[in-house]
């Protein structure tokens, strides 16, 4: 199959045993419906050749008081220049920016950099594929990205070191993925994920199939997610094998009991905190089990629980196998 006009996808195209090219003359163009981000499922040798142009759409009202506006997503498509944001968002601080002078307003995460944070120097500058990109906005009610590029033809692989200060990844398989594809490839350095959610301008939380805020364990394309490491690591994220658009993977989990916390605020924003009871879990902080809340205590609506040793956290599994009680306090930053 040829695409030699304009084609929009706002659902899900699946391409089983075949090839779509996109000619010089044709434009392919994912965008989202009521359901999310479009999608692309790509089975038995299926291929997408040629341009591609995702569009993103941000919303870009503080939740807070601050001068920017935080986002970050994946960029998905390989071969996608930073001249290709400029115009869609104000863009500062690299060569051939809006303004070049100032700090730089794009960057992202990169094991090799200062803390993990590469910084954009011009508009030349190829963005990596599924590292997360950081943004800093202007204020406004939203911003539509418009970028171009090419599919990943194969499984991606990303080395994260051990001394990494974070590791910042996201979805680039272009079609809605189970978080469990990331999380089982932890091992040893199993730790929760926080997932950004680009309405609510924070983190979302997700660990051993509990989740905070609908996140359901599945992440829409380009969507970013972190966690910190606690040692070097090798992830792969295969480009076949994934869900489409409006579907979710509903993680099982064997709990003996959950409590759900939610708040929301005047202006629409809510978080949510939980705590899981499971046979065998402890009752203190443990990584590979409990979500650290990594929100900003100056978010519009946070809330978490504190433990008797000031652990902030979004999701506690406990027990009580080997204790009677445990004490919580519950915690809600707003403004």
């Amino acid at each position: 199959l040829k695409i030699e006009g304009e084609v929009e996808v706002k659902g899900n195209v699946t391409i089983d045993d075949a090839t779509i090219t996109v000619t010089e003359n044709g434009t392919l163009t994912l965008s989202e419906n009521e359901f999310g981000r479009a999608t692309v499922l790509r089975s038995a040798g299926g291929s997408l050749v040629g341009p591609v142009t995702r569009q993103i759409v941000l919303p870009a009202t503080p939740n807070r008081n601050m001068s920017t506006v935080e986002q970050r997503i994946a960029i998905g498509l390989e071969g996608v220049k930073v001249s290709e944001l400029v115009g869609d968002i104000p863009t500062w601080g690299f060569v051939g920016a809006d303004d070049p002078a100032g700090f730089a307003n794009i960057g992202y995460w990169s094991a090799n950099a200062d803390f993990n944070y590469a910084i954009i120097q011009s508009t030349e500058d190829v963005l990596p594929v599924w590292e997360g990109v950081y943004l800093a906005l202007a204020p406004a009610e939203s911003y539509t990205l418009q970028f171009t590029g090419t599919m990943p033809s194969s499984d991606l692989t990303l080395d994260i070191p051990g001394d990494a200060f974070t590791a910042l990844l996201g979805n680039a398989t272009n079609a809605n993925l189970d978080l469990n594809v990331i999380s089982e490839q932890l091992g040893a350095n199993k730790v929760g994920l926080d997932c950004w959610n680009i309405n609510t301008l924070q983190y979302d939380h997700y660990v051993d199939g509990l989740n905070t805020n609908g996140l359901n364990g599945t992440l829409q394309p380009n969507t970013t997610c972190q966690f910190l490491p606690s040692g070097a690591n090798t992830l792969t994220l295969p480009i076949t094998g994934h869900l489409p658009n409006g579907t979710e993977a509903n993680p099982t989990t064997d709990l003996d009991g959950k409590i759900v916390f939610s708040a929301e605020n005047a202006s629409g924003y809510r978080d949510e905190t939980v705590i899981a009871i499971r046979e065998g879990a402890s009752v203190g902080f443990l990584a590979s089990e409990d979500a650290i809340n990594t929100s900003s205590l100056y978010s519009a609506c946070d809330l978490y629980v504190l433990d008797d040793s000031n652990e902030r956290m979004g999701i506690s599994q406990i027990s009580f196998e080997n204790t009677d009680s445990v004490f919580f306090e519950l915690m809600l930053g707003a403004n």
